[in-house]
């Protein structure tokens, strides 16, 4: 497999896009996947120049060097950019009103994409689940972590609801997407919504961990980030093509904890 490998450093301000290109050709790449971001929200929200040009002004770079070699690209965005307008899981149709400056970056993104490159693929997901144990961003190994340390007991937010997804699930759909030929956006998310109280308190259970998991409001937990209370989404296009259905989070949860331990 070869990796494009572009430090922040390379591109503020000095990457060429001739360079991407002679990279892109000399590896006779076809179908370029842009799964790097800035993923913290906390930071994004305090340093929003930098989120920009992290989530934005990169994808912009990478887009055009796929439209000049007619690479398909294929964009890794997030439930996020929704917002919090209604109740109900979002599908591929509704408005996207981003509610962080992470999100609004996504969605910028995600338009930069659409006007630069035709053969695209843009993928909608999110509470993403899975690698390795010592990732410092690893939300499952965290909760864990957490509940080893704990005196007993850990709090959950119950506010916020959304789709826990495990990343081996979404790149068995992407790679669906890319054998059919698809393009456009898409969501791709476990089949079951859940708050983050219950996406904890599962993750508690699965590990046999003898601790209490007690439900929270959101302002216990002071976030700069003013982030949806809903994330929740349905994979309405994906499903319809008959080419995969997405497996149940809690399913998936127990294999990728099993998998962890």
């Amino acid at each position: 497999m070869n990796v494009l490998s572009i430090q922040r450093q390379d591109y503020l301000p000095s990457v060429k896009i001739k360079d991407i290109v002679n990279f892109l050709q000399n590896s006779a790449i076809k179908t370029l996947i842009h799964c790097a971001a800035n993923t913290d929200l906390e930071y994004c929200q305090q340093h929003p120049t930098e989120c920009y040009m992290d989530n934005v002004f990169l994808t912009e770079i990478l887009a055009n060097a796929c439209m000049k070699l007619e690479v398909k690209f294929v964009y890794i965005s997030s439930t996020g950019v929704y917002g919090n307008w209604k109740k109900e899981p979002f599908n591929e149709y509704d408005i996207t009103q981003p509610t962080t400056v992470h999100h609004n970056s996504k969605k910028l993104a995600e338009n930069l994409l659409a006007q630069l490159v035709s053969n695209h693929l843009i993928i909608r997901t999110g509470w993403l689940f899975g690698g390795e144990p010592e990732m410092k961003r690893n939300f499952v190994m965290n909760r864990i972590k957490e509940a080893r340390n704990s005196a007993g007991v850990i709090h959950s937010d119950t506010t916020q609801s959304g789709n826990p997804t495990y990343c081996k699930d979404v790149t068995s759909a992407v790679l669906a997407l890319l054998k059919n030929d698809c393009v456009g956006v898409f969501n791709i998310v476990s089949s079951n919504f859940a708050t983050r109280f219950d996406y904890v308190k599962a993750i508690v259970e699965f590990t046999d961990l003898d601790v209490v998991v007690k439900p929270a409001d959101k302002s216990v937990f002071h976030r700069i980030a003013t982030v949806s209370e809903n994330e929740m989404a349905i994979n309405l296009k994906f499903n319809s093509l008959g080419i995969g259905i997405m497996p149940s989070w809690k399913l998936s949860l127990s294999n990728y904890i099993s998998e962890l331990l």
